[in-house]
């Protein structure tokens, strides 16, 4: 009795499986050539449903597993079908499985010459889908079993025209919706059920008329088209791929990624929704949402609210370390949270979740939205170990560059390091000193460094690189000073002239550094204000000998609140002088 039972359990696991679908075919990893005339059912892998049989005919030709194959085909092996020469068929079939009054088929092929780059000039081969023995004989087709028909003909100048079968003719498929030498995808939704019915393909709903099919190529949809001689409301189990009429076997076709169901694809109804972060960090999102009714779901994240949702039938690796500022999946899996790294600060990130059913080529996306799907997010701030007021770099007497800057706090700081260049590029400037180690008070602190190793006359920029205790890393900066060897006779080409020199970066997020000189003794004042003209931040410089100079602004009003993204105005009042420039705070 117990024998008995596990017998039962067994059975029930088979037919389960036989009955599950879709059902993907993509001929494996091995290889081989087939060239006998009696047929095979073991030439090619096991169909997960039905029974697989190649058969060449009398006329040549064959059938080839090859691995590699073509590039772009898909992974592992696929079939290469040689077609026979006039008065012969190779045919290809899979028959037998569930059968079902509506079908969903899709496949990828190339038409062309053996090596796939070149053309043929003849040949015909045919897809072909229904009931009957034409799917398991060695004769070519018979029309009373065709539901579906698709003709491939060569022809010279590596034409193809594609035909489709309308009751016992073959129609033309529009003008050339397929080319020799070029992948194509082949997808067909079948209805040869009493009314109509619905399908959907990459998230958008479809209506199907009974007696009728949709036949997509390349994503390009030919909507209820006739069909073959079948008797309506019939079931389907079988289809076969074959080639004929081919002078000197020139025509070939290969194949891969065969996907073929006894009803429509599923497609998840609910969407996932209500993304959250529930831990945010300066360069992490710890994700969150409720899951909708699909089997998976991918997450996107992207800096706009600008996704393009995966397709139907592609199932996209994730990776949870952000590396790009556009489009990424960062997560692909059955989960309802993901950690995502490699994030910057203070940045808006747009987050968008597709769910879906199947897996591998058998996968069905909605792509719509939900509450809270997509939804925007932002990592925190970067919280700087040190809160910079002044950034200098002065021409002294002896000939040496006096590097000063004053911090108003530190807290965590291990200490600076200066950088200098012969422009304000930051990639291009080198290290100049040694780690100088910071004092991490909450009091004002008076920092000089001296340059004394430059021997050429030129306009030199210094930085600010402020490293704290966990390794992070900030910078000020730059902040220039024009340089002779002689310092009597500074270079002529270059004066201090009164004004404001410049303003960087710009746009500027969170620090900027606004250099100006005078050409006299004067009392200096910087003084910020927004778009509306309302003063915002004011710096009292005090009494300035001429020389070049330069403050740090960190983006915060006077009252130390941050201000918002945009346009804003730094003034510089030097005795009875005004200058201005435009600043541009971009979060």
């Amino acid at each position: 009795m117990k024998k008995n039972t596990w017998l039962v359990i067994f059975l029930l696991f088979v037919v389960a499986n036989l009955l599950a679908q879709p059902w993907s075919y993509d001929f494996g990893t091995g290889t081989g050539v087939f060239t006998s005339t009696t047929p095979s059912t073991t030439f090619l892998p096991a169909a997960p449903a039905g029974n697989d049989r190649v058969r060449i005919g009398a006329a040549g030709g064959s059938f080839n597993l090859e691995n590699p194959g073509l590039s772009g085909l898909g992974d592992g092996s696929e079939l290469r079908i040689v077609a026979a020469s006039t008065g012969a068929v190779n045919k290809f079939s899979i028959y037998g499985y569930p059968a079902s009054q509506v079908y969903y088929t899709r496949f990828d092929a190339l038409f062309g010459a053996a090596t796939g780059i070149g053309s043929a000039t003849s040949g015909v081969f045919y897809f072909l889908q229904g009931s009957g023995a034409t799917f398991s004989d060695n004769n070519g087709y018979t029309n009373l079993q065709l539901f579906t028909g698709l003709q491939w003909t060569f022809g010279t100048g590596g034409t193809l025209t594609t035909k489709y079968r309308s009751g016992t003719t073959w129609l033309n498929l529009g003008s050339t919706p397929m080319k020799q030498t070029q992948i194509c995808t082949v997808e067909v939704f079948a209805n040869n059920s009493v009314g109509n019915t619905t399908y959907y393909r990459n998230g958008s709903s479809f209506s199907l008329a009974s007696d009728k099919q949709d036949i997509w190529i390349n994503g390009l949809r030919h909507n209820n088209l006739s069909t073959g001689a079948l008797t309506n409301y019939s079931t389907i189990d079988s289809f076969m791929f074959y080639g004929e009429t081919s002078s000197g076997n020139v025509a070939n076709c290969y194949l891969d990624n065969i996907v073929y169901s006894n009803s429509f694809p599923a497609y998840p109804a609910t969407q996932a929704s209500e993304i959250s972060s529930p831990s945010v960090q300066e360069q992490s999102l710890n994700l969150s949402w409720t899951n909708g009714n699909g089997g998976n779901r991918v997450v996107l994240i992207n800096t706009v609210n600008e996704f393009i949702p995966p397709s139907d039938g592609t199932d996209p690796v994730g990776n949870p370390v952000y590396s790009t500022r556009g489009q990424q999946v960062v997560y692909n899996g059955d989960a309802n949270s993901v950690t995502v790294t490699g994030l910057n600060p203070d940045t808006d990130y747009w987050v968008r979740i597709y769910e879906y059913s199947g897996s591998g080529l058998t996968t069905k996306y909605n792509t719509g939205s939900a509450s809270n799907n997509p939804s925007i997010l932002r990592t925190l701030e970067t919280t700087l170990p040190v809160e910079l007021s002044h950034f200098s770099a002065i021409e002294s007497q002896f000939n040496t560059i006096n590097i000063n800057w004053i911090t108003q706090s530190e807290s965590g700081l291990l200490g600076y390091y200066i950088q200098r260049a012969e422009n304000p590029e930051l990639d291009n400037a080198t290290k100049i000193s040694h780690l100088i180690s910071g004092t991490n008070s909450s009091q004002a602190v008076n920092y000089q460094f001296i340059d004394d190793e430059l021997t050429a006359d030129g306009y030199y920029y210094y930085w600010l690189q402020a490293i704290d205790l966990d390794g992070g890393v900030a910078y000020f900066g730059p902040t220039g000073v024009m340089h002779s060897i002689d310092g009597d006779n500074p270079t002529p080409n270059s004066p201090i002239i009164n004004g404001i020199s410049s303003i960087y970066p710009n746009p500027f997020n969170p620090n900027t550094t606004i250099q100006y000189q005078i050409e006299q003794n004067s009392e200096v004042l910087i003084n910020i204000y927004n778009a509306r003209g309302q003063l915002v931040r004011s710096f009292k410089e005090g009494f300035k000998i001429p020389a070049a100079y330069a403050i740090i602004w960190n983006g915060t009003a006077e009252n130390g609140s941050s201000c918002a993204s945009g346009i804003y105005w730094v003034e510089m009042k030097c005795g009875l002088k005004r200058f201005i420039k435009k600043a541009v705070l971009m979060k």
